[in-house]
């Protein structure tokens, strides 16, 4: 699975992806020439109702080869009611939904036709997905977190790279938001591993592996 950006890693390796999740409408605006890039590729594109409203301004029906898998904000639906934090457990079973902290509405979406929990990353939303799919056995890839507001990704330069509120989210939701999730995970049989060897998420949340040591298993495997 892909999010955002990563499509750019097809122009220096051997990258498929099957399925792919856009939720920041921004990446739309700032970057239709690889949003463009997804659409028109053969995957699944699990995307919410205001990012498919962009695609759909800058790309004609007859560009999209994706599948479209519509997925929505638990707490913020797209032209409903917006959820107070202390009404999600009223409306959204154990079976779909489990709170980690209702005050700041961290959480994690079992069943995301119910929506998904917005971590402020799109990864944390992509791994929502990727459990509710099914895999048990998940490696995160490009999860660094260090510096975000300063450093290009990789598909960027300094002079044209985009804004970023992961420093200013990370301590408050997206590292309690993960932290909980490999917690719950792990309860429920998935491995989670974080390739990214300087990620700010610490190995006492993921463990820490080696992507070459994915090669090697898949090598083995051929």
């Amino acid at each position: 699975m892909g999010v955002n950006g990563a499509i750019a890693l097809q122009d220096t390796h051997q990258v498929q992806f099957d399925y792919y999740c856009i939720v920041d409408a921004g990446f739309v605006r700032n970057r239709p020439d690889l949003v463009a890039r997804v659409v028109q590729q053969k995957l699944t594109l699990f995307a919410t109702p205001l990012v498919m409203w962009y695609i759909a301004q800058y790309f004609p029906l007859s560009q999209l080869r994706c599948r479209i898998f519509l997925v929505e904000d638990i707490q913020y639906p797209a032209g409903k009611r917006a959820l107070a934090a202390e009404e999600l457990s009223s409306v959204h079973p154990e079976s779909d939904l489990v709170l980690f902290d209702n005050a700041r509405s961290l959480g994690f979406s079992l069943n995301i036709r119910r929506g998904t929990v917005d971590g402020r990353t799109v990864a944390y939303t992509a791994l929502q997905i990727l459990a509710w799919l099914g895999f048990n056995d998940i490696n995160l890839h490009g999860l660094d977190f260090v510096n975000a507001s300063r450093t290009p990704r990789f598909y960027e330069t300094l002079e044209n790279m985009q804004p970023s509120a992961l420093d200013a989210n990370f301590r408050a939701v997206i590292e309690p938001s993960f932290r909980h999730a490999a917690a719950l995970l792990k309860a429920r049989g998935v491995r989670v591993a974080n390739l990214s060897a300087d990620s700010a998420l610490g190995a006492d949340i993921f463990e820490k592996s080696d992507w070459h040591s994915l090669a090697m298993k898949a090598a083995e495997q051929q």
